[in-house]
């Protein structure tokens, strides 16, 4: 299995009852910068990982059946990975933690 595709099928999961745009990428690179669900690892594993997905030849929605096709889940996992350039630079793991705590909570410390 390549070893971007828990990550693409973990974002086809929260994403695939929602729409595809500029607001759902945004909160999904909180999610990733953050700590939550999906920041269980560095920020810039990730990063590399959605990058290898979308320069890749395999389907990205293979996996995971999705109402989205193919060509709007790249173009989606694009504006993430704009999402996640533009909270540059991102935190170390420590104060991902405490980000992530307050991201779910619904505020900033």
């Amino acid at each position: 299995m390549e070893p971007w595709r828990g990550l693409t099928n973990g974002v086809l999961y929260v994403t695939q009852f929602g729409e595809l745009d500029r607001a759902g990428a945004d909160r999904i690179a909180g999610m990733i910068v953050g700590g939550g669900p999906l920041g269980d690892e560095d920020v810039a594993v990730q990063y590399e990982r959605l990058r290898a997905a979308l320069a890749g030849p395999d389907p990205i929605t293979g996996a995971i059946p999705q109402p989205h096709d193919e060509a709007a889940v790249r173009e989606f996992l694009a504006l993430l990975l704009a999402g996640l350039d533009g909270l540059r630079p991102w935190p170390q793991r420590s104060l991902r933690r405490r980000i992530g705590r307050a991201f779910r909570r619904g505020r900033a410390d």
